[in-house]
């Protein structure tokens, strides 16, 4: 007897499950840079830095990163990656985590209809979802993700994770001349974190608000 699917699969395309896949993917990896910079400046072995951090949650993570880099040459540039990565996060749930809504096709009505006849979703199309914040005053965040969106959320991803790793590697001056290397270094990964943040993409969708009559 062949698997049923899901009828969230039916209403995905493949494209927007390969996004969702590739976020998934590069911000382990991301997860797993912060703590590798965390042992390394922390001077901690990997295993116990591990140990250490995995009560925390990533935004404790990234605030143990700004402790140890605090009063050093890089510090700056940390302070500013550190807000890239806090809205990545944001972004990363809302894709990873989002619970996909499931509208039916035209004419549908009740369960055997709208299996039978779902809502295609093509790889341009925006897929709605929602999810339910653990803090702060909403209720419910409504999203519409592209196949487009996911992929450039992944790729920033990935371009935070490299950058994070450039910049917390980078040693102390030692000569004038490197000192001036630094600032430069330094100047120019700010740029590129402010480009960064102007490419977020945007899913985050607006409910329009009924008027009501008097």
């Amino acid at each position: 007897m062949p698997r049923r699917r899901s009828a969230i699969l039916k209403r995905l395309s493949r494209a927007h499950l390969e996004g969702i896949g590739r976020v998934a993917a590069d911000w382990s990896l991301l997860e797993f840079q912060v703590i590798s910079e965390l042992s390394s400046l922390s001077n901690v072995e990997d295993f116990k830095t591990v140990i250490l951090a995995a009560p925390s949650s990533f935004a404790g993570w990234i605030d143990m990163l700004n402790i140890f880099c605090s009063g050093k040459h890089i510090s700056a540039e940390i302070e500013s990656i550190s807000k890239l990565l806090i809205k990545l996060l944001r972004l990363r749930n809302y894709a990873i985590h989002a619970v996909w809504m499931v509208e039916k096709g035209p004419g549908a009505s009740g369960i055997i209809s709208s299996a039978m006849n779902p809502t295609i979703i093509t790889s341009r199309q925006k897929v709605k979802g929602f999810g339910m914040p653990k803090r702060g005053r909403d209720v419910l965040i409504n999203v519409e993700w592209t196949s487009t969106q996911l992929r450039q959320l992944a790729r920033l991803i990935e371009e935070s994770r490299v950058l994070l790793w450039s910049i917390s590697n980078r040693k102390p001056p030692t000569s004038i001349s490197e000192r001036v290397s630094n600032v430069l270094q330094g100047r120019t990964n700010l740029h590129h974190i402010r480009k960064m943040l102007d490419k977020l993409p945007d899913p985050f969708r607006k409910l329009s608000k009924k008027k009501v009559s008097p």
